[in-house]
């Protein structure tokens, strides 16, 4: 939970963007944009967040990081597309705040930047030459479903359809990430 590190990390991820000289760079955030707010999402994870990173300090922190660290840094920001994950909520417990209002407040803090911000508690389906996106955070049970049920309700028949969540805080795969599924159409 470094918060240089993170910095450091998202400009590098800027220059791989710009590296790829696109007309406009649309951004997919899909969750998890603070830590915690109350530094009790789960037991002792306030004892792992640097000093002063919890409340509203950690909202008006993460706005800055993302905004400074990442989005200040790439050209022709087209679109940002956000949906809240399960440590964006502003509450310790997650049957008071299922819509994840930190990341909705960051989104809205984006807007008043003068970002063009989609923003959506859940899911975000959207289309990018001739393919559908669907957004979401991965701790959703909606993401444990079949695919082909994920596509079928948020995705476009007509379209290759691709869906971007994350919900593991680590760089490591615990399943693998392509799997060959057979689905019958009936």
């Amino acid at each position: 939970h470094s918060v240089k590190i993170l910095c450091d990390r998202l400009k590098v991820v800027a220059q791989r963007i710009n590296a790829q000289n696109n007309k406009k760079n649309h951004i997919a955030i899909v969750g998890d944009l603070v830590e915690t707010i109350t530094g009790l999402n789960h037991i002792n994870v306030w004892q792992e967040i640097e000093s002063g990173w919890h409340g509203g300090n950690a909202i008006i922190g993460a706005f800055y990081i993302i905004k400074e660290s990442f989005l200040d840094n790439v050209d022709n920001v087209g679109t940002i597309y956000i949906t809240s994950g399960n440590h964006d909520r502003l509450s310790s417990n997650k049957d008071v705040d299922r819509a994840g209002g930190a990341a909705q407040i960051i989104a809205e803090m984006l807007k008043l930047a003068g970002f063009d911000v989609q923003w959506h508690h859940m899911i975000i389906s959207v289309e990018s030459d001739d393919i559908r996106y669907v957004f979401t955070h991965g701790h959703l049970n909606l993401v444990k479903q079949n695919l082909g049920e994920i596509f079928f309700k948020y995705g476009d028949q007509n379209k290759y359809n691709v869906l971007i969540s994350a919900h593991l805080h680590s760089r490591n795969k615990k399943r693998p990430v392509i799997t060959n599924e057979e689905i019958p159409i009936d």
